[in-house]
Parts: C-alpha cells; structure tokens; sequence
C-alpha cells in the first residue's frame, strides 16, 4: 500500500521510467496511474504478448500494489 501523495507520484515515475526504457515502441506510450491500492496502466498495444509485456514490466515499481492492467489490444 502506498499512503502518500509523494510515493503515489514516486511509484508513477519509477514505472513509467521502466516502460520509457522498454525496447518495444509502444509500451514507451502507455499511460500509468496510481492511488493508495492499485497500479493502473492503461492504452494501447499491438498484441497480448505486449500486454503482458506492460504489466511484467512496472511490477517492480509496484511496491505491494496490485496491477490493473486496462490495455486494449488491437
């Protein structure tokens, strides 16, 4: 859990950090919100595989939150 302001914006910034040092194009697009429970990425990417890809990749910054993942799939 993560109960203030300051680590809520720490947590974003650490996982966007991570998906800006992906490889893959568009995970460097993908959106990350956080609040005091849940890690939310949202957007949207070419197959599930990068789907995945999202979600496995800010898991370290999400410091016991859970990760909703609400990429779409094209």
């Amino acid at each position: 859990m993560v109960d203030t302001i300051e680590q809520r914006e720490e947590t974003e910034l650490e996982a966007r950090a991570l998906l800006q040092n992906s490889p893959i194009g568009e995970l460097r697009e993908l959106q990350i919100e956080c609040n005091a429970e849940h890690l939310l990425i949202s957007g949207r990417v070419c197959c599930f595989y990068h789907k995945q890809l999202a979600q496995e990749t800010v898991r370290g910054a999400a410091s016991g939150l859970q990760v909703l993942n609400t990429v779409n799939v094209d």
